[in-house]
């Protein structure tokens, strides 16, 4: 009966296996995103590992949720200093070129990683990464509007709503862990 379960078992991994082969589909592990940073250099996510980060998504134009995804990543940034990780991809790719966003950044004495990417890259991370399976990027308003807990690995844990209630949580939750 065991060396039953074992035969089967290894016939449904060998059946997966060749069906990601076959299809062209990528496991979360082998996938790629292309994003640059500011200044125009090709950004990997594994440079943030050895760090909790701070994931989100914003655009310079947003009227509502963006000012408070700010609001509250600035008392992140006061609180742990360079102990975490701060990432914001842009979601306005066509509207937003580095050169503005820079001087939004400046503007508003923001300082923190900001990254840019097309549509399909930005899609991607939402629907993997963050396990938000079928978001679409219709619009930068229909962005995620959530702080993003990675882990060391850059992996997701949790997601916090940018305001004061859960942001403390979120601030609390990264005490309790090993800096």
């Amino acid at each position: 009966m065991k060396y039953n379960n074992i035969l089967i078992l290894a016939v449904s991994l060998t059946i997966i296996g060749l069906i990601f082969s076959t299809t062209g589909c990528e496991t979360p592990q082998k996938i790629t995103y292309n994003f640059k940073s500011l200044n125009g250099e090709k950004v990997s996510f594994s440079e943030y590992k050895g760090k909790y980060s701070i994931l989100t998504f914003t655009f310079t134009r947003c009227p509502s949720i963006c000012p408070m995804i700010h609001k509250e990543l600035v008392k992140i940034k006061d609180e742990f200093q360079s102990s975490v990780n701060i990432i914001s991809i842009n979601v306005d790719p066509e509207n937003d070129s580095p050169k503005s966003i820079k001087r939004y950044m400046i503007d508003n004495g923001y300082d923190w990683d900001v990254l840019i990417g097309d549509v399909s890259n930005i899609e991607k991370v939402m629907n993997i990464m963050l396990e938000q399976p079928d978001s679409k990027l219709s619009s930068p308003d229909r962005h995620l509007p959530n702080l993003y807990l990675m882990n060391k690995d850059f992996e997701y844990i949790d997601k916090f709503f940018p305001e004061p209630l859960d942001v403390g949580n979120l601030i609390e939750k990264l005490n309790s862990f090993e800096l």
